[in-house]
């Protein structure tokens, strides 16, 4: 039973890490000075970072939960003050829904600028 156990977690974790590599990439929005690139570990989602494409100054997002389609990060902008977390559905390869709540609720799309294949962060 204990091995049947591990195998069927083992496979969802599997499947969670392969739907999660879909969101490897830079990402944009028409409402925002920042591209959003989203480096792909092993297991999926690894990191993200906010970059200013006036100033060139980079905001890091901080996992905090993982599904197969979404994931959730918590962001500190320190120019600003605000803090948000924002929620990443993949509605497909290369939409992704972003929900910002926080010092700043609002729902943006983003469009993909191009895949990171190569790029492990």
């Amino acid at each position: 039973m204990k091995n049947i156990i591990l195998a069927v977690a083992f496979c969802f974790s599997s499947m969670c890490a392969f739907a999660q590599k879909s969101f490897g990439g830079s990402w944009t929005t028409p409402t925002s000075k920042y591209i959003t690139v989203i480096y792909e570990g092993e297991y999926g989602v690894k990191d993200i970072k906010n970059i200013n494409t006036v100033n060139g100054i980079t905001i890091e997002e901080t996992i905090i939960k993982r599904n197969k389609n979404t994931f959730v990060t918590r962001v500190f902008n320190r120019n600003n003050g605000y803090t948000v977390t924002v929620k990443y559905k993949l509605k497909n390869k290369n939409t992704i829904i972003c929900k910002f709540k926080g010092d700043l609720n609002t729902t943006l799309i983003y469009k993909r600028l191009f895949a990171h294949k190569q790029l492990k962060g």
